[in-house]
């Protein structure tokens, strides 16, 4: 029997209720020649009866005592015989094209050690959110833009199994963060691609282990004393990388709580990622995300679902506490001009986004009167300039742009969504 090209591991675990859809998902790709390994992690619903009901001889069904997820995964690569391993866990789903357009990229590249692409976010019933989870990265920034923390689930990740094989299994004690440490070791060694296209759809429901974030804070802290050094002595004498690492997981674990409106404890974690990396205060990132901290999960970055004065409140008060304290290091303290001046600026950059352009001047204003020096970015001016012309003319100047695009190509994903 010829080995398939692609094996698909699915770590099933008590969604009775999804894993027919998810199974269906994968087994109704434009792509083929394919293995679904589904690997039930001790479940105590029907998962069994679901999946074995399922007469498809390419699906392979394993029980196994409860190893946790990364446990899992690891059994279904140990079983895989196609030349790439892909996930997908038993809530998510799969569009139709999703194999054919990552096989499309991947097989005429045999440089490419692993893949990822974009999802589109819905919810426990199966309903689109606004929330894409779309991010491009070059390859070689790949290793060192991880660092600080992933932002793509597994069912959008396809890896070479040779890759797999080389780089070691997934650490089963690393809840949660178990695939991210595995794709850091990846990018490490090989080249690690992404692609804008939208070929899954990830379900955020309140199940999932992604909401025990002070549990994934642990492990993920855990995992970088291994990757990278201990967090012993003074952070200002460590490698960049060590002071990102450290920094990026109590920065996304800040976030995180931001969102469960548990914000007392966001902004501490949030003061604990600028105790290791201050130049966060520099970074508009850092400013753009925390205004988006408090919209519910799938909606994260969405303008018109967005609360302008809500986000200004939360904006404002945690750069309050971060940067006013006196509880904050003087270094920090120090950073107090650029970090109010990012703060504005992204408040404009939500403001523009919904078209309230009036608050978006004002906010951009407040930028510059905060830190001078963005008088010299060109960008900021060119934002603030279209800012007066007001929402009508530049919808129709972005209507005229997307027209000339598609004269000048061939219809092809060229950049990020």
């Amino acid at each position: 029997m010829t080995n398939p090209t692609a094996s698909v591991i699915m770590a099933a675990y008590n969604h009775a209720g999804y894993i027919a859809q998810a199974i269906t998902s994968v087994l109704a790709q434009s792509w083929q020649n394919l293995e679904l390994i589904v690997v039930d992690d001790g479940s105590t619903d029907h998962t069994r009866e679901v999946v074995t009901s399922l007469d498809d001889p390419r699906v392979r069904y394993i029980y196994q005592e409860n190893q946790g997820q990364g446990g899992a995964r690891n059994t279904g690569i140990a079983h895989a015989r196609g030349e790439y391993v892909c996930f997908l866990d038993d809530d998510d789903l799969w569009l139709p094209n999703c194999l054919e357009t990552v096989m499309t990229v991947l097989q005429p590249r045999p440089e490419v050690g692993a893949l990822y692409a974009a999802c589109q976010v819905i919810d426990g019933e199966g309903n689109y959110l606004p929330q894409i989870m779309s991010r491009v990265v070059a390859p070689e920034r790949m290793y060192d833009t991880l660092v600080e923390g992933g932002w793509f689930p597994p069912l959008v990740v396809t890896v070479r199994k040779s890759v797999l094989d080389d780089v070691g299994p997934l650490d089963p004690s690393l809840r949660g963060n178990d695939d991210w440490e595995l794709w850091l070791r990846v990018a490490h060694k090989y080249v690690f691609v992404g692609i804008p296209d939208v070929v899954a759809l990830y379900r955020m429901h309140g199940g999932g282990l992604s909401a025990n974030t002070e549990h994934m804070l642990h492990d993920k802290i855990k995992a970088i004393g291994r990757l990278f050094g201990p967090d012993e002595g003074d952070p200002a004498t460590w490698p960049d990388v060590r002071r990102r690492a450290y920094g990026g997981a109590y920065r996304l674990t800040g976030l995180a709580h931001l969102e469960s409106q548990n914000v007392a404890l966001g902004q501490e974690r949030l003061r604990q990622a600028l105790y290791y990396y201050p130049e966060y205060a520099r970074r508009l990132d850092f400013f753009y995300e925390l205004a988006c901290g408090y919209q519910p999960r799938g909606y994260r970055g969405d303008f018109h679902s967005h609360n302008l004065d809500e986000s200004a409140r939360v904006v404002l008060e945690t750069a309050r506490v971060l940067f006013d304290s006196p509880d904050t290091p003087l270094n920090v303290r120090s950073l107090k001009r650029t970090a109010y001046a990012h703060a504005y600026l992204a408040l404009g950059m939500f403001a523009y986004g919904d078209g309230q352009m009036r608050q978006s001047r004002e906010y951009m204003a407040k930028a510059v009167k905060a830190d001078r020096s963005l008088l010299t970015d060109r960008q900021l001016a060119s934002r603030y300039v279209k800012s007066f012309l007001g929402r009508r003319l530049l919808d129709t100047l972005s209507r005229r742009r997307q027209r000339q695009a598609r004269q000048l190509s061939y219809g092809g994903a060229n950049g990020a969504r």
